[in-house]
């Protein structure tokens, strides 16, 4: 990805609803395999980005590697990370600026916690909020310093 600083972009009903079937499938079948990792013994991750809870990790299958391309019209060259992150009671992450698209796959309660923040590009003091929601895409470029907060018990 490439772009200026001007803040996430929202892309409401990312993926068509089949394949957003089809991953909510792929994360079920995963829950009960020994495919996971965690934040906090993934080699390339940095572990001060998780804080307190632990966020666990899988790689997707190639097949629902080859439909995400397909579907976001992309070759493999310009999607040089895919994992799916479930997070459990107490995970949050840290500010960071790493370039990202996460998708939200589920539908989601304020309550929950888990909300996407993020600096204004032109006011680094002033910190913003998008609430996820089911197939909402937030995508980062450039250096937008962004975090999760915590997620509720």
């Amino acid at each position: 990805m490439q772009g200026d600083n001007t803040g996430p972009v929202q892309h409401a009903n990312f993926l068509s609803q089949r394949l957003l079937a089809e991953i909510k499938n792929e994360v079920s079948f995963f829950k009960d395999k020994s495919v996971w990792t965690s934040s906090r013994f993934k080699d390339d991750w940095n572990h001060q980005d998780v804080q307190d809870g632990v966020y666990y990790i899988a790689i997707p299958s190639d097949d629902i590697k080859a439909s995400i391309l397909n579907e976001l019209n992309m070759t493999p060259d310009e999607l040089d990370e895919c994992y799916y992150y479930l997070g459990d009671c107490y995970a949050s992450v840290g500010w960071h600026n790493r370039e990202s698209i996460s998708v939200y796959l589920v539908d989601w309660e304020t309550e929950w916690g888990g909300i996407f923040q993020y600096k204004d590009p032109n006011d680094n003091d002033e910190i913003k909020s998008i609430t996820p929601h089911q197939n909402l895409a937030i995508t980062c470029q450039g250096e937008l310093w962004h975090s999760v907060t915590q997620i509720s018990p």
